[in-house]
């Protein structure tokens, strides 16, 4: 019996909530098991517009893909995912990271103890929706005798997103999944080992029910040239923010890296320097025979979630119905 594989989406809520909800509707009768918000920049507030798809659905499960904690509290993030969980019960999932420095600059915020703040922010959020008293003294957040006024009765996984060393050993080691970001097929050995390595610390010292989600551009066209240009413009974000580790197992060309970078946030010219290579490494593209081929090798190298990222340029509908035919109905549990 295949493993059941968890299929969603992610999307910016740029476009106005009609469509958005219409969006999510078409996914859940495709059998799509997820969809999920980013928290990007001064587009819609991701919460709120989770919550008003999770009012607006039935079945599929609804989160922030992804919050921090600088900009909101721990606890808050507590209380406003168990008051989601209310309003759909067992439809809640969340993704928790460090967050984007280019927009906490244009908060006043310095991104400090990333490690730290994420992993203390985890055990308060944790306790919080375990209906448990909260009294932690951590090195980032003092709390003292909070508790939920309501009774917590949904199970919400968390998240730990990254592509990090030390953030993915810390997702193994406080997180219910990884939600990592475009990582190449190629890093997967490596990953399940920082992930190991994250769970040894913990009491339960074994990766049990976790869960390791890959966030990935999808750019499906039977013009493998559409589908390879349409992509730049997403790929350029995993681009700009590759860590050193994975450049230099990858043994990718450090010109072209060091252009995107300094290019970005300017989006244009910084795809002008995206290669094939790096289109290769950090997207699922191509035909729709290549893109199954990959997401199934995927799957063998241990990623349990896909969350789809997929261009503008691309038919949204087309590619969503590919991956129903193809791949939903072999991994769903029997």
């Amino acid at each position: 019996m295949n493993k059941k594989i968890i299929f969603g989406v992610n999307q910016v809520a740029s476009r106005n909530l009609s469509d958005l909800v219409r969006t999510t509707k078409f996914l859940e009768e495709q059998k799509f098991d997820r969809i999920w918000f980013a928290d990007i920049g001064f587009a819609r507030d991701n919460i709120v517009t989770v919550c008003n798809i999770l009012s607006n659905t039935r079945r599929i499960e609804v989160g922030p893909g992804v919050i921090n904690p600088y900009t909101r509290h721990p606890l808050t993030i507590g209380i406003t995912m168990a008051t989601l969980g209310d309003i759909a019960p067992n439809r809640v999932v969340m993704a928790i990271g460090s967050g984007d420095r280019h927009i906490f600059g244009l908060f006043g915020i310095e991104m400090k103890m990333p490690i730290a703040t994420v992993r203390e922010a985890v055990i308060i959020i944790r306790q919080l929706l375990e209906n448990k008293e909260v009294n932690f003294d951590g090195r980032i957040f003092k709390v003292k005798g909070a508790k939920l006024y309501f009774e917590n009765k949904s199970k919400i996984p968390i998240y730990i997103a990254g592509k990090g060393k030390k953030m993915i050993q810390l997702a193994g080691e406080v997180g219910d999944g990884a939600y990592l970001d475009a990582m190449p097929i190629e890093l997967m050995p490596y990953v399940h080992e920082l992930l190991q390595k994250g769970a040894a610390k913990s009491k339960k010292g074994k990766l049990d029910d976790f869960t390791i989600a890959n966030v990935i551009p999808l750019s499906i066209d039977e013009d493998i040239d559409v589908a390879y240009e349409n992509v730049k413009s997403l790929v350029v974000y995993a681009a700009a923010s590759i860590h050193k580790y994975q450049a230099e197992i990858l043994k990718l060309d450090a010109d072209v890296l060091t252009n995107i970078k300094n290019a970005f946030p300017n989006i244009k010219k910084a795809s002008e320097y995206v290669t094939e290579e790096i289109i290769q490494y950090f997207t699922i593209s191509g035909t729709p025979e290549d893109c199954i081929k990959k997401i199934k090798s995927y799957i063998e190298k241990g990623v349990s979630e896909f969350t789809f990222l997929i261009p503008s340029g691309i038919n949204f509908e087309k590619s969503i119905r590919i991956v129903r035919e193809n791949l939903i109905e072999s991994y769903k549990e029997l």
